[in-house]
């Protein structure tokens, strides 16, 4: 497609590593090294200064990395755009998820996918950090959140509304906050963070933020409405997740008016001239079933 090695060399470099740039590529790592080695033999340059912890380009890496790069985008551009002729999803297509997605009903859209799909092949990682995509050779993310990369085009999924709730046993043995402050003296389900480590304060819907503590930490949202159903203590979670409990008074809103935030959730993926129909049809694809998910009675 491009000059021999050209392709891995960049590869490298954006990923930061030869074992990044092998996975991108769906290579073995021994087949990218090999290819490295042999374009800087037929170069007769060294183009990284490489060790077990780091990797550098040199002066002559630089300038091959600065022209080699726009070849290889040009390349798969067209190469992509050849694809898209005949419009049919194929190849592989790598997503990126929150570690919070609701696996069970996630799974079976994942598996409807490629069942409706079958020239697209999935490779999807769970992490909450924010990567670059293209440099990690990710094709979709979903993100919750405010979006704050202007290269990213973002179809949004779903706005949450997260707010607290209690039961009235609780309530009535407690006392009933009236106030921000007044969660300090009580015992708070804590949830986690993005960076997954136990979040101590909860979102105010002026844009503030309350600090909480308690007995029980987990970033398991059934297990916050569980504890807060046997009485344990206030939880925040999704408003779907309770809506039920809300309608039949086993769980009462708390601080309604005062804690929360709504969260937006998003399919992300790089600004393109053109959108390779594998990217297209997942996101349509998903979209469809989050919408149709909240259609149905009950629906969390």
């Amino acid at each position: 497609m491009v000059g021999a090695g050209f392709e891995e060399f960049v590869a490298i470099v954006d990923a930061g590593s030869v074992a990044k740039a092998a996975l991108n590529l769906g290579l073995p790592r021994p087949t990218v090294s090999k290819r490295l080695a042999r374009l800087e033999q037929r170069l007769g340059v060294r183009l990284l200064h490489r060790t077990t912890r780091s990797m550098k380009l040199t002066k002559e890496g630089e300038v091959l990395y600065q022209r080699a790069r726009h070849v290889v985008h040009a390349a798969h551009e067209a190469e992509s755009a050849i694809q898209r002729l005949d419009d049919v999803p194929r190849g592989l297509l790598r997503v990126l998820v929150p570690p919070r997605v609701p696996e069970g009903i996630f799974t079976q859209w994942l598996a409807e996918f490629l069942q409706t799909y079958p020239e697209v092949h999935l490779d999807v990682v769970g992490t909450d950090v924010h990567v670059d995509l293209v440099a990690e050779g990710f094709d979709v993310a979903m993100r919750h959140g405010v979006m704050d990369d202007s290269s990213l085009v973002a179809r949004t999924l779903v706005v949450n509304a997260e707010i607290a709730v209690a039961s009235k046993t609780y309530l009535e043995s407690r006392g009933t906050p009236t106030k921000a402050d007044d969660l300090r003296d009580h015992n708070c389900i804590v949830g986690y963070t993005g960076h997954n480590v136990p979040s101590h304060r909860w979102p105010l819907l002026d844009g503030g933020w309350t600090p909480v503590s308690g007995s029980l930490m987990t970033n398991q949202a059934l297990l916050r409405v569980e504890a807060a159903k046997r009485h344990l203590g206030i939880a925040i979670v999704i408003d779907r997740m309770v809506g039920d409990l809300l309608a039949s008074g086993e769980l009462v809103a708390v601080l309604p008016n005062i804690v929360g935030r709504r969260d937006r959730v998003c399919l992300v993926y790089p600004d393109r001239e053109f959108l390779e129909p594998k990217v297209r049809v997942f996101v349509d694809f998903i979209a469809a079933k989050v919408e149709a998910s909240h259609r149905e009675p009950g629906a969390q």
